[in-house]
């Protein structure tokens, strides 16, 4: 079963990826094209064993929380950056209609340049909303552009959040897709279902305030992925870098590359696929650098994107896709 689980998606990810080998798709219908039909998966049951459940209080550094099933090939990131300025404005327009509490209307997307052709619902995410592939996209190309929206979005999950916990008014589900569930019953009650039962209207109410928590370390972690992709200096000097930097020099001296110091070296060794941190010039290896989500780091993490955005201009920005990651 699991077999044939797998040639079955491979297969239609292998006609999505090549339904339009020889058009140039717009900017628009490109990002449609990325999210709805992405060009890889994994497994689920290769899934489950990643870190458990995404904690709703410890940010995991320079690395994604929540992991899908579906992800972005060579080839999505490939198109993605030849039309890097355009892909950036549609995110920016996106993210700039999302609100995180309300569902997102799911369209039907014409892949055909030219207008013509079938309208297909592909099988990844809803491209309009929120979703770990969406993020997936913004890291791709960059997006140092999006830090506005993601603030406001994280401002919105986070008062609502501390309003909820304070018992000023219920918490709503954040609409994000994260490619597969993590959580487990009770599930919001839908028409003809029996009323839930006090225990299970506390437990959806923890899950649906749990959800909401990874979402906003979500959105935190990948302004600290764009901000390292700068190399923005407050932020390299900043604890939240050293706590990083001392996971991957302790991985890197415990692990079978400890003799490689270059990726000259790494090459000649015969192993080229070998990544090196951009930062710290050492080996990327197995990184486990947590940190706990506090009112005062997430205060940090937003100032440091308010300071960027405001200090840095433009002309300034570094389009390179981010290199550092855990994975």
């Amino acid at each position: 079963m699991r077999f044939v689980l797998t040639l079955i998606t491979t297969l239609i990810l292998a006609a999505s990826a090549g339904a339009s080998e020889t058009e140039t798709l717009s900017a628009g219908a490109l990002l449609d094209r990325v999210i709805t039909r992405p060009g890889g998966s994994s497994q689920l049951c290769d899934l489950r064993p990643f870190r458990g459940h995404p904690s709703p209080s410890m940010i995991q550094l320079y690395a994604p929380g929540m992991w899908g099933q579906f992800h972005l090939s060579n080839a999505d990131r490939s198109d993605l950056t030849a039309q890097r300025a355009g892909v950036v404005s549609d995110l920016v327009a996106r993210l700039s209609r999302v609100d995180p509490f309300r569902e997102a209307p799911r369209r039907e997307a014409s892949l055909n340049p030219t207008g013509g052709g079938g309208l297909i619902r592909g099988i990844g995410p809803n491209p309009d909303a929120l979703s770990a592939l969406f993020l997936e996209v913004v890291l791709a190309v960059n997006a140092v552009e999006v830090l506005p929206q993601l603030l406001r979005i994280e401002g919105e999950i986070d008062a609502a959040i501390v309003a909820a916990e304070a018992g000023s008014n219920p918490l709503a589900e954040v609409d994000f897709d994260a490619g597969y569930s993590y959580y487990a019953n009770p599930k919001p009650m839908a028409d003809g279902d029996a009323p839930l039962t006090p225990g299970q209207v506390a437990r959806l109410k923890q899950r649906i305030t749990a959800d909401a928590k990874r979402v906003r370390i979500e959105l935190l972690s990948v302004m600290l992925r764009l901000l390292r992709a700068q190399r923005y200096p407050p932020l390299l000097a900043s604890s939240i870098e050293r706590t990083y930097g001392d996971a991957l020099l302790a991985g890197y001296q415990m692990s079978t590359y400890r003799s490689i110091t270059s990726p000259a070296e790494a090459v000649a060794q015969g192993k080229p696929w070998i990544r090196f941190d951009p930062i710290h010039n050492v080996p990327i290896t197995s990184v486990d650098a947590r940190i706990l989500l506090t009112p005062e780091l997430r205060t940090e993490i937003r100032a440091l994107a308010e300071r960027f955005t405001a200090d840095v201009p433009p002309s300034q920005w570094l389009h390179d896709s981010p290199s550092a990651s855990a994975r």
